[in-house]
């Protein structure tokens, strides 16, 4: 939060262990809040009993992850709507 306005969200699904995202308004990024938004999800996770938590980054995002202890799996694309293919890597961390 800045200012009072939110600045980004995160998802986690705990059944699957998977970050589903981390998202932050390009106003805010660099900032730190990333990487709160990321560590928040991960202290939720272990509340659930996880182990490792995986993901799929966008290209962009890699590094991100990276920094935080995250490591890459696998490379692939998605299908989007619109029949449009988005690059991504697959990436775990265990906890």
């Amino acid at each position: 939060e800045a200012g009072g306005a939110g600045v980004g969200f995160g998802e986690l699904r705990a059944g699957l262990g998977e970050v589903r995202a981390v998202y932050v308004a390009p106003q805010a990024a660099g900032r730190g809040a990333g990487a709160a938004l990321l560590a928040a999800l991960e202290a939720a996770a272990r509340a659930h009993g996880l182990a490792q938590l995986t993901l799929g980054a966008s290209l962009n995002a890699e590094t991100f992850y990276l920094r935080h202890g995250y490591e890459a799996t696998a490379r692939g694309k998605r299908l989007m709507l619109g029949g449009v293919e988005l690059p991504y890597v697959a990436m775990r961390k265990s906890l």
